[in-house]
């Protein structure tokens, strides 16, 4: 009989860095035959195909109870909730864990009985992978780990082949009729610290000062989510104050294949003020895109790195930019092999 690894966090859409990088894992590895059975429990997804081992979890307790009655398995988990840590400690004790962190929530203060819970979870984890060298640091130091089980993996997979699909007909359009044209993401708007977690308030300030400077600017935003709804529609307001229609697109629509804009345009920005990684960063570098990231993170070496609420300086890289091209030559790390293989070492 066949052993199991089930890969636990959410199957797209929604659509963003976490859930693309699971897709992109779970469908390379299931065309491995590496000789296991892999199962996806898509915990906040819409999308279900069982004939392809993809579930969505309609009852979420159970998915925990039922760890006391199936078979020893690998579970993969890309969640950082502490409630389904207890529930995986407390039912999921046989199983051996692979604990992938999208964030560095730890650097937050949390209350010690958060605290304990992760402790445990931490070190019952056979391996927790990380993409930032001193965020792996922090958390030895924190909790008291075993420095082997952290191990720095990258979250990116190249896209596959199926996710090449074109581009919507309005993007199209936006991009073919601008002349420098900016692209940047966010999963929604959300506020943090007062201010815009992923920086678009930045990026539409940024369009109004080079829209006379720069004659045919245009940004494209993806944003699947609204999110904080009052403050996107101050954002609205902003652009419709300004006389920005004509040059910010902000796409609201979910399109899984955001990497095919990122490689359309001109430069791409990452303004965001926390990140682990940015699995967009690395898409829009493969395709030889420059990219202008806050520093809030490791980053590619071939990133150009700002400090994060600086705007000015922002403003400065991107006339940099736009004054003398460049093109970047990156190969990006091969995540789902390092993956796979700590997959069979606990098989």
């Amino acid at each position: 009989m066949k052993k199991k690894v089930e890969i636990w966090g959410t199957y797209p859409p929604p659509i963003g860095g976490v859930s693309i990088h699971i897709k992109r894992l779970f469908e390379r590895i299931s065309e491995s035959y590496f000789g296991a059975n892999v199962i996806l429990k898509s915990f906040h997804g819409t999308y279900s195909d069982r004939n392809r081992n993809i579930y969505k979890v309609n009852f979420k307790f159970w998915e925990f109870l039922q760890l006391l009655f199936i078979s020893k398995r690998i579970l993969h988990i890309h969640t950082a909730r502490w409630h389904a840590w207890l529930f995986i400690l407390i039912f999921g004790f046989k199983h051996s864990l692979i604990l992938t962190l999208h964030n560095q929530k730890f650097k937050e203060k949390q209350n010690i009985f958060k605290f304990l819970i992760s402790k445990c979870f931490l070190k019952k984890a056979n391996y927790i992978l990380v993409n930032d060298g001193d965020y792996r640091d922090f958390l030895i130091n924190m909790f008291q780990l075993n420095s082997a089980k952290l191990k720095i993996v990258s979250a990116y997979i190249p896209p596959l082949d199926v996710e090449f699909k074109g581009l919507p007909d309005k993007i199209s359009r936006f991009i073919k009729d601008r002349k420098f044209v900016i692209s940047a993401n966010g999963s929604g708007v959300k506020i943090r610290n007062g201010r815009d977690l992923y920086g678009l308030d930045v990026l539409v300030d940024i369009i109004f000062k080079l829209k006379d400077e720069i004659p045919g600017i245009g940004l494209v935003y993806l944003l699947p989510q609204i999110g904080n709804k009052e403050y996107f529609d101050s954002i609205f307001e902003k652009i419709r104050f300004n006389n920005l229609e004509e040059n910010i697109l902000i796409f609201q629509e979910q399109i899984s294949n955001g990497f095919e804009i990122w490689a359309k345009s001109d430069l791409f920005i990452r303004p965001t003020q926390t990140d682990i990684e940015g699995i967009s960063v690395k898409e829009a570098l493969s395709f030889g895109i420059p990219v202008i990231a806050s520093n809030v993170c490791t980053r590619p070496k071939e990133s150009i790195l700002y400090q994060e609420g600086d705007a000015n300086e922002l403003l400065k890289k991107v006339l940099d930019i736009n004054r003398k091209p460049v093109h970047v030559e990156y190969s990006g790390e091969e995540a789902f092999v390092e993956i796979m293989n700590l997959y069979k070492s606990l098989l």
